[in-house]
């Protein structure tokens, strides 16, 4: 922190996160609230997942050419401009279902491009020594804004409803996107487009794969938890109502405990990696994930889900942190946003099908049936991970403090 674009970052990154997060816990309460369809919030969960398969097909390829903080600047444009369309029509015609979908089309492009092109600039901005401490400080300040405004969102859209949240969200954006202006970064001018075409950079990103393929289950690995993640935001608005008997304000308290979780676990991730090795953390953090998820299925207390989001928010995100800061240390930049876009994709194609058999499951049998799903999706992650530590050569390197060759200029 005594880094100043590090700090200019991390604030910037708080208004950002807080105001998505405002927006995603509102949205699945109104389209439930109003139409009392799980269907119609996995079918807007769906859409956020589809707009962003359709921007990672480009954005690597953005974020590797341009300079990445230009690129986190236009995401916090985009995204401004895409909540004040709909919020003018909410304010002039009313609630209309379309609108919510809107919604959820323009976070699944602005996130989806916002989120690789930060953690390049992240890369870009801090030392070796620095990722991660810094990675474990944009971690809390996502968690903060993504689930933390759960609590803030369900009070106000009980007091003054969906609009006002709309219009927060919009004002922490512009803080977002001046903000980041401020940070500055020594840009190295990159001639990829001109030199080599569009097609062969993106084909040359895929052979970096190919040359280091333990770095690509890694980075599935990576993206495991921000599935889970997606589940639960499609699981709690109805698992609330009907589990829970919930009303707005548990709801967003319940969805608040997850960001509690993962503060904690951004404070003490540093010194938890002296006591135990990174593997075993990993590997702990997958397990208590999946007993959480078979908790929460036979469970009905409200505090008990409480916990258990806690819980949750303890591991996913630090489980992120660690593998982060692994591969910021050993992926060149020039390759990070194709690199993240790859893996970004593929999660994204897995959320749009689950998420699909999840609303049917949770309209025809319960809402509660989706946290199994979320269990066999983090044990998925915990089998994936197990089969990468028996490995040997790169993986050994990967994890060791010694200088290595993974990449051209480390």
């Amino acid at each position: 922190m005594k880094n100043r674009n590090i700090k200019l970052f991390l604030t910037a990154d708080l208004c950002s996160q807080f105001g998505a997060g405002m927006i995603i816990a509102a949205l699945g309460w109104c389209a439930l609230d109003k139409s009392g369809s799980n269907q119609l919030v996995a079918a807007i969960t769906s859409i956020n997942i589809i707009a962003g398969i359709f921007t990672s097909f480009f954005a690597g390829l953005i974020i590797d050419i341009f300079p990445k903080k230009n690129i986190t600047i236009f995401s916090h444009l985009l995204r401004s401009l895409f909540v004040v369309v709909p919020l003018t029509l909410l304010f002039i015609n009313g609630y209309n279902s379309s609108l919510l979908l809107l919604i959820a089309l323009s976070n699944g492009l602005g996130w989806n491009l916002y989120y690789p092109a930060s953690k390049g600039l992240l890369q870009e901005i801090s030392s070796d020594e620095e990722l991660v401490k810094t990675n474990s400080g944009a971690e809390i300040t996502m968690q903060i804004g993504l689930f933390s405004s759960g609590a803030l969102a369900g009070s106000l859209y009980k007091l003054w409803g969906f609009n006002v949240i709309l219009l927060i969200a919009l004002i922490l954006f512009v803080i977002s996107l001046i903000l980041t202006t401020f940070i500055k970064v020594n840009n190295l001018k990159t001639n990829l487009k001109q030199k080599n075409g569009m097609l062969n950079v993106y084909i040359e990103g895929l052979r970096y794969f190919q040359k280091h393929p333990t770095i690509f289950w890694l980075g599935l690995v990576l993206y495991i938890p921000f599935i889970g993640a997606g589940l639960i935001n499609t699981i709690l608005p109805g698992y609330s109502v009907t589990n829970l008997n919930a009303d707005s304000i548990v709801y967003g308290l319940i969805d608040m405990a997850y960001g509690i979780g993962a503060c904690v676990v951004g404070f003490t991730i540093i010194g938890l990696t002296k006591k135990l090795s990174t593997n075993k953390i990993i590997v702990i953090g997958f397990l208590l994930g999946a007993v959480t998820g078979l908790i929460l299925y036979a469970n009905t207390s409200k505090l008990i889900a409480g916990l258990m989001f806690f819980i949750c928010g303890l591991c996913g995100p630090g489980i992120r942190s660690l593998i982060f800061s692994l591969i910021m240390k050993h992926v060149p930049n020039e390759v990070l946003g194709r690199a993240m876009t790859t893996w970004n994709l593929i999660s994204l194609v897995i959320q749009v099908t689950v998420t699909f058999l999840l609303g049917k499951i949770m309209d025809f049998i319960s809402p509660a049936w989706g946290f199994l799903i979320y269990s066999l999706i983090i044990l998925s992650g915990l089998a994936l991970f197990l089969s990468i530590m028996n490995k040997v050569g790169e993986y050994k390197k990967i994890f060791s403090d010694q200088p290595t060759q993974l990449t051209s200029n480390k």
